[in-house]
């Protein structure tokens, strides 16, 4: 959140004052008022201003209406609890009841009567009824119904916190000296859908590594989290393009065997010392893949020339690092618009 930085002299120490957002890292940022000067740094949230029991120009009066035989009470009313309005009165009938008071008008709102009058009608109630009234007006009758007026809340800055800056220090980061790292080909990034979130946070992203539990990070707009979702996929594509190849050991029939990932040949399994695959095929001849998220994987390619699936089937004791990598040698050659693997992906 970017605001122009004002400069102010207060008790003669300049305050400089900005808007910023603040988060304690898992609820969604909220705006808030910075002032910084030479002895202390504070921090301040708008809030509303509680509103007033009633309009300062209000008065309150009593009036005995009494009702007749003809007519009622002489007067209709509109509003009410069901609407969520006050009840005013919405018209005054000539020579009955409520005009021969001379002190009930059109617009006046009922707070209370004697009976609790039903707002969708005048016609119930005992024989002497006491209407208590308001109104914004006691000098001229108003013209039509009329309400109070509607003003724009009002709001003041509450202090967050205060920190003198003799207690404050300045924590520097040095990302030279980073605890833990991962290698990208071997860890999987994945965007978190809005449905997904685990608190308020928005524009959030996971990064899950074998044998290790998921990361859970956010980012302030959605510009971001597609830069740090294009900048990963490029990372990748560098890295298993330096990479070059990447082999597992996997078990194969009962026997034990090498499952190698190569950028430029695909898949190819080998048994023992021996230099021949056993099959090969390339990245574009996958059609799918499935296991048991344990250690068996089961591994589907279509035959170039019968076009048929011809399905392979591995145990590996480290499965999930074998499909993070699988998944980065995919991604990167997707990445780097391999023609024939787009052309298979093509219906």
């Amino acid at each position: 959140m970017t605001t122009p930085i004002e400069e102010k002299v207060d008790q003669k120490l300049k305050v400089r004052t900005g808007m910023v957002t603040v988060s304690d890292g898992k609820s969604r940022p909220i705006p808030v008022q910075l002032h910084l000067s030479m002895e202390v740094l504070r921090l301040q949230k708008e809030e509303p201003l509680p509103p007033e029991s009633k309009p300062l120009n209000a008065k309150e009066r009593m009036v005995q209406v009494r009702r007749q035989k003809v007519g009622g009470l002489g007067l209709s009313i509109k509003g009410g609890a069901e609407h969520k309005l006050p009840i005013l009165i919405s018209r005054i009938y000539k020579s009955q009841a409520a005009d021969q008071t001379g002190e009930l008008f059109v617009g006046d709102a009922i707070i209370k009567d004697s009976q609790q009058t039903d707002s969708n009608s005048d016609e119930k109630g005992a024989s002497d009824e006491s209407l208590r009234v308001t109104t914004n007006s006691t000098s001229s009758r108003p013209s039509s119904i009329s309400s109070e007026p509607e003003h724009e809340p009002q709001t003041h800055w509450v202090d967050i916190i205060t920190v003198p800056l003799m207690m404050a220090y300045l924590n520097v980061m040095d990302w030279s000296k980073c605890p833990l790292m991962f290698k990208v080909y071997q860890t999987m990034f994945r965007v978190v859908k809005e449905s997904e979130n685990v608190d308020e946070r928005q524009h959030c992203f996971l990064v899950q590594t074998s044998g290790q539990d998921s990361r859970y990070f956010s980012v302030e707009t959605r510009q971001e989290l597609l830069r740090i979702e294009n900048a990963w996929h490029c990372s990748v594509c560098t890295a298993v393009m330096k990479l070059g190849n990447k082999t597992f050991t996997v078990s194969s029939n009962g026997k034990t065997a090498g499952l190698t990932l190569d950028w430029n040949l695909g898949f190819s399994l080998h048994e023992g010392d021996s230099k021949t695959p056993v099959w090969q095929y390339k990245f574009s001849q996958l059609r799918g893949s499935s296991d048991d998220g344990k250690s068996k994987l089961k591994l589907h390619f279509q035959d170039i020339e019968s076009k048929a699936i011809e399905t392979k089937e591995l145990e590996c004791s480290i499965l999930q690092s074998l499909l993070f990598c699988m998944h980065a040698f995919l991604t990167a050659k997707v990445a780097s618009v391999d023609p024939g693997f787009l052309c298979s992906m093509i219906p």
